[in-house]
């Protein structure tokens, strides 16, 4: 199972009365077009009180190259059909959704196919071009997890990343929306991809047993925030002092949260770089949990770990927290991989659903 590294910061809100607190954060605050937010805890004791906002979503974009030989020289959309249903194996049962239809990648002609795997769990289309140049076929793996309610927008963004592929330094056109480069000169490869998201070698042991080389190999391109959770907490006043700030935060261990089969609970949370002023504590901290999962009849237990920043803030006979949170990826499928978002990620989730939200949050960071 994968583990997650997630970043996890929390601030004190400044608000009177219970009424102020009810709409200190809404659900229709976070919601848009492209992130469909849930509810999935909420507990509002009378004096206390702790809710917990969570968007998942979920994709993966592959680019594969392979030699170009005699039999793989003659593409169209029937070509495509029948790679899609065997390139990965009896296990990926892929379902064809569509007649495809030809475009053009870096120059190339190319053609694809849409399919959906796994009951349309997965929605996928597969985008096959030659390159004479470098004598190889590039095949486009785009994918999004339609059950995580992973925005069409971003399936559509995989589209965007394979128009500007080239594989043997030819000029494309640049997207805004891309602003990213990534670009291997051992492998003649270079593609643009959103600032959220990074690319590295996909370690197929079967395909690759030695190794990704120039004639053959694949990439995969991941997002650094597959989940963002936001959490408000509130109880008495309470004196701002290290003790207090730890058994605040300790409340977050004694709630477990549940999504359909997926369980979750907190460890422990770890307190680090504390800074305490007369109005305010700041301060880093770790948060570790454990997850359980049933697929059929299957349990699964992981753990991962939540850092970020803790703030603390006396108003009103009463003390506010908020939790936002980015979950970051550090093992999927059984690979390692470095998906910590920067904090150009962190900062601009936060300026969004917080500042955008809050006004006092405005206020405290000018």
């Amino acid at each position: 199972m994968k583990k997650i590294v997630v970043f996890f910061v929390l601030v004190v809100i400044i608000f009177g009365c219970s009424n102020s607190r009810k709409s200190l954060l809404k659900l229709s605050d976070l919601k848009t077009e492209q992130e469909d937010w849930e509810l999935v805890y909420a507990d509002s004791p009378t004096d206390s009180g702790y809710q917990k906002f969570n968007h998942d979503k979920w994709l993966m974009y592959y680019l594969h190259w392979r030699p170009l030989t005699e039999e793989r020289k003659n593409i169209s959309t029937e070509y495509v059909r029948e790679l899609m249903l065997s390139f990965w194996g009896p296990n990926m049962p892929f379902t064809i959704t569509s007649d495809g239809g030809e475009t053009e990648i870096g120059g190339h002609q190319a053609f694809y196919i849409d399919g959906t795997l796994f009951n349309e769990m997965v929605r996928t289309r597969f985008i096959v071009w030659n390159c004479l140049e470098t004598n190889r076929q590039f095949i486009s793996d785009c994918n999004i997890n339609q059950t995580m309610n992973t925005s069409p927008d971003l399936f559509d963004l995989e589209l965007e990343i394979t128009k500007t592929v080239s594989s043997h330094g030819q000029e494309v056109s640049q997207n805004p929306n891309l602003p990213k480069l990534f670009k291997s000169e051992e492998f003649n490869i270079s593609f643009y991809i959103p600032e959220h998201w990074n690319t590295a070698i996909f370690p197929h042991a079967g395909w690759y047993p030695d190794g990704v080389t120039k004639d053959s190999g694949s990439f995969w391109t991941l997002i650094t925030d597959p989940e963002k959770s936001i959490e408000v907490l509130w109880q008495p006043q309470t004196e701002l002092t290290e003790e207090n700030l730890q058994k605040f935060i300790s409340k977050t261990e004694e709630t477990e949260f549940q999504q359909g089969e997926l369980f979750s609970s907190c460890d422990s949370v770890k307190i680090s770089n504390l800074n305490i002023e007369s109005d305010l504590i700041i301060a880093d901290c770790t948060q570790y949990y454990t997850h359980k999962q049933t697929v059929q009849e299957q349990e699964y237990v992981w753990n991962d770990h939540y850092i970020g920043k803790v703030f603390m803030f006396n108003r009103h006979k009463e003390t506010y927290l908020i939790a936002a949170t980015i979950l970051v990826n550090t093992e999927v499928m059984g690979v390692q991989v470095n998906l910590k978002p920067s904090q150009k990620t962190i900062d601009e989730f936060i300026q969004e659903k917080l500042y955008g939200n809050i006004e006092f949050l405005q206020d405290t960071a000018s």
